[in-house]
């Protein structure tokens, strides 16, 4: 399942991939878009990128990927250009969903999100918050991936 943390600024998450039978990889989780959006999947990496193209694709309602089986735990944060923060699950019914911290809009998905969010309460960054949700949940590892939302600021 995996953590993906947004701290306001950057998304971060961990890269461990399982499969069914408990075999790891390590793999990409988040994306910039086109638009200059970030977009992140944990869960079944499969349906994360139909939504993926489906958000790309315009968010069309006659486009909605359908869910694949043994997709529930799919979760998806979408953060837009101007920092609007967007769930998604299996079923590519965006809302918004964005927990107020001491530092504004904080937000994590997966199965260490827990800890990211106790992580980013205190006032630290998405990288910090993804290495301790590593550090204390099984379904998370692999090396740390950043993005920030506005690169050139």
């Amino acid at each position: 399942m995996s953590v993906i943390a947004w701290d306001g600024q950057r998304m971060a998450s961990d890269s461990l991939c399982m499969d069914s039978s408990g075999r790891k990889a390590f793999v990409k989780k988040m994306w910039r878009l086109e638009d200059g959006s970030l977009f992140g999947a944990v869960g079944r990496l499969e349906q994360g990128l139909l939504l993926k193209e489906w958000i790309e694709g315009g968010c069309e309602e006659d486009k909605v990927p359908a869910p694949l089986p043994n997709s529930e735990d799919t979760a998806c944060l979408w953060v837009k250009k101007g920092g609007e923060v967007w769930h998604l699950s299996n079923d590519a019914v965006p809302f918004q969903l964005t927990i107020a911290g001491e530092r504004g809009g904080i937000d994590a998905v997966g199965a260490g999100a827990d800890y990211a969010l106790a992580v980013l309460e205190m006032g630290y960054s998405a990288p910090e918050a993804v290495k301790i949700a590593i550090r204390f949940n099984g379904f998370c590892g692999g090396d740390i991936q950043i993005l920030t939302l506005n690169p050139s600021k």
